[in-house]
């Protein structure tokens, strides 16, 4: 197996799940908990739309692209935050 057809095989599993992985645009996870019951401020990553007002994703840290210094699972119910492990 190449890792082209496994990252496309994790991928496709992750997207059956219903996970999806967005930026999240908190300086630190501390500052994404303190946010519970609030909107999530975040970065899509994947030129398809990942959010959905009602879900769990992975969110990254304080930048997506160039500084992934923390990762959390975040819940959101009617677009508010719920949950953050």
């Amino acid at each position: 197996m190449t890792i082209k057809s496994l990252n496309d095989t994790i991928l496709a599993s992750r997207a059956k799940e219903g996970i999806t992985m967005m930026g999240a645009s908190y300086p630190t996870k501390k500052a994404l908990k303190e946010s519970i019951g609030k909107s999530l401020q975040f970065v899509e990553t994947s030129f398809f739309a990942e959010y959905k007002e009602n879900g769990t994703f992975n969110v990254v840290g304080p930048d997506a692209y160039t500084n992934r210094k923390w990762y959390a699972t975040v819940r959101l119910v009617n677009g508010l935050i719920t949950k953050v492990t």
